[in-house]
């Protein structure tokens, strides 16, 4: 069972399979089925993953009212509401014989008096009622496994430091972004205060748009400030100012005291909503559309490059595109805003893990900065600080060059393949006098007398047991032994993994029974052969004779499938790859036809 702060399954439920969460090999022992927290009825047969928000697992009865509301970026539920539809959830998950929890978000558990350990204990309590056991193991998982304090939880068994994470290219290189000079200027309007952090961020920004969009991929600013009148001060002027006029429009404030409406844009069913700011009070329909408009910023389809929030976004937005962030805000243990809460916003890797080398800029704030410093490198991770002008472009993006090149001169057409391989096994040079060879070793089996197979049978009272009737019936012999060498031939090919091997295998196999097996020759309508063949001896000795021979003259070939028609080299989707010192991309210059599909180096980055 995993719990988690948002019942959003991002792809649907088979995320789990296409990840997969449980190894291919295993399915078979698991037969692992998906039920979200609104699925709770019916029974589970199998392994059952149960994905919910911890709350809905809390026994209300045993708890005191608590706030109206998860937080804002959680279910839009009512802890009422969610209390009592859990019921069944709680019901069937108690039901099971052995239950694990995973806790993800775990760092909100530190308070062992808090609603979701108590949730965890009711179901221990109940479970173990029941069996006597209780629940087998609970896991916790956190990024920033701390309490209020800052301090790290005592039972950590298992810690992959963010210092190690962004070695091993998993997540993005952080960078912060130092300015020369900075002033806050002393204004009452947070987007003047800020205006030299703003400004960078967007330069910064826009630098990022220009690396990574003919990819495909939209960068984002992340913007965090002090306080809603901050938030809103600033998010109006990124959409209405010149000076951030990639900005303009694009920009979404998000945080609990918004005032306005959202406004459908091509349709409820098939379009996307944008905020329209107004002295109304946003409906609580408007609030969850803006909250799932936030967790769908990266596609393309979205019109927002900016976020500006009021520390909303810490948790459960699970954007990859953030290439920015500046903060506006003080950064303390005691404001229980850790810096590794909020850099996770941006640190979620656009491409798949070890692939382009991308970096996430931290806009500089004197405030923070130096505790970013502390806490960061007591996680193995020594962020370094670049002045903004001079951080470095570390992908570029490598794209077929229509307007340059001659596409019917130099284009190249290759086949689609799978990544899995096709394997045909064919059984070759295998003689006669390997089978002697083989078989020599063994002492040739006595043919016997023939014999005839009877079955007895009894039939008894269902109750008392009772002989009520019995019968012998007697099972006439094969006709001739051509049907035995064609069931040994099929097992034999079960075994080795091969099949089609009537040609060659039985002949010998006719040969090997008729000639070789017995300590006399038979022919294939001999009944003593017929009474004998099907002995456990017989299967021994075959088996032991042919198998090592199958194997070791067997073989194998692997082939790559392909899973489509060919495709043209100028059809490839335009992709990021490193651009370093160390890694340098080496542009279409050279003599290989398959690279001048690739333009020449420029400024635009086009010809890497």
């Amino acid at each position: 069972m995993k719990s988690c702060g948002s019942e959003k399954v991002e792809g649907g439920k088979d995320i789990f399979d296409n990840d997969p969460l449980i190894p291919v090999a295993w399915r078979g022992d698991w037969n692992l089925s998906v039920v979200l927290q609104d699925e709770a009825s019916g029974a589970a047969t199998g392994g059952t993953l149960y994905l919910t928000n911890i709350h809905r697992l809390y026994d209300h009865e045993r708890r005191k009212k608590e706030a109206e509301t998860y937080d804002w970026m959680g279910p839009t539920v009512s802890r009422a509401k969610a209390l009592d539809t859990g019921a069944e959830l709680r019901k069937r998950i108690t039901g099971h014989e052995r239950v694990m929890i995973l806790n993800d978000e775990a760092h909100h558990l530190w308070d062992s008096g808090s609603a979701a350990n108590e949730a965890i204990s009711y179901l221990h309590e109940t479970i173990a009622s029941r069996t006597g056991a209780g629940l087998v193991a609970q896991l916790d998982f956190s990024a920033t496994p701390k309490d209020d304090n800052g301090q790290m939880f005592q039972h950590v068994v298992c810690d992959t430091p963010l210092g190690e994470a962004v070695d091993g290219g998993i997540v993005k290189t952080p960078i912060i972004g130092k300015g020369k000079g900075w002033v806050e200027r002393t204004s009452t309007d947070a987007s003047e205060r800020y205006e030299e952090q703003l400004r960078v961020g967007y330069a910064r920004w826009l630098k990022s748009k220009e690396e990574w969009q003919k990819s495909g991929k939209k960068p984002l600013l992340f913007v965090m400030t002090e306080d809603t009148e901050a938030a809103n001060q600033i998010a109006d002027r990124m959409n209405t100012d010149p000076v951030f006029k990639e900005l303009n429009k694009k920009t979404v404030n998000l945080h609990t005291n918004l005032k306005g409406k959202v406004k459908w844009v091509g349709g409820r069913t098939n379009g996307y909503p944008v905020f329209e700011e107004s002295e109304k009070e946003i409906s609580d329909d408007d609030l969850k559309a803006l909250r799932e408009l936030s967790r769908q910023i990266d596609s393309d389809q979205n019109p927002y490059s900016c976020i500006v929030s009021v520390l909303m976004l810490r948790e459960g937005w699970d954007v990859r595109n953030v290439t920015t962030i500046v903060p506006l805000r003080p950064y303390t243990s005691k404001a229980n805003i850790l810096p590794e809460q909020t850099l996770g916003r941006g640190l979620r890797r656009m491409t798949p893990p070890g692939e382009a080398a991308e970096l996430v800029t931290v806009v500089e704030h004197p405030a923070f900065v130096s505790l970013y410093a502390q806490e960061l490198e007591q996680e193995g991770l020594f962020i370094e600080t670049i002045d903004v002008e001079h951080i470095p472009k570390t992908t570029v993006t490598i794209f077929p060059d229509k307007e340059h090149k001659d596409f019917a001169a130099l284009d190249i057409v290759l086949p689609e393949v799978s990544g899995g391989f096709s394997r045909t096994a064919s059984l070759e040079r295998l003689t006669l006098e390997d089978v002697r060879k083989q078989f020599a070793r063994y002492q040739p089996l006595p043919v016997g007398e023939v014999r005839s197979e009877e079955i007895h049978y009894e039939g008894r009272h269902l109750i008392t047991d009772e002989l009520v009737e019995q019968m012998k019936i007697r099972l006439p012999l094969l006709e001739n032994g051509m049907g035995a060498v064609s069931f040994y031939r099929e097992e034999l090919e079960r075994i080795c993994g091969l099949r089609g091997t009537h040609q060659v295998l039985a002949p010998l196999l006719e040969t090997f029974i008729t000639e070789i097996l017995f300590t006399e020759k038979l022919t294939l309508f001999d009944q003593r052969l017929l009474s004998r063949i099907s002995d456990a001896d017989v299967r021994e000795n075959m088996r032991a004779t042919f198998v090592p021979l199958i194997l070791k003259r067997t073989t194998i070939k692997e082939e790559r499938r392909a899973n489509s028609a060919s495709k043209s080299v100028s059809l490839w989707k335009p992709f990021q790859v490193t651009h370093s010192a160390h890694r340098p991309a080496i542009h279409a210059g050279c003599r290989c036809q398959c690279r001048r599909v690739f333009p020449p180096p420029s400024n635009s980055g086009r010809g890497q």
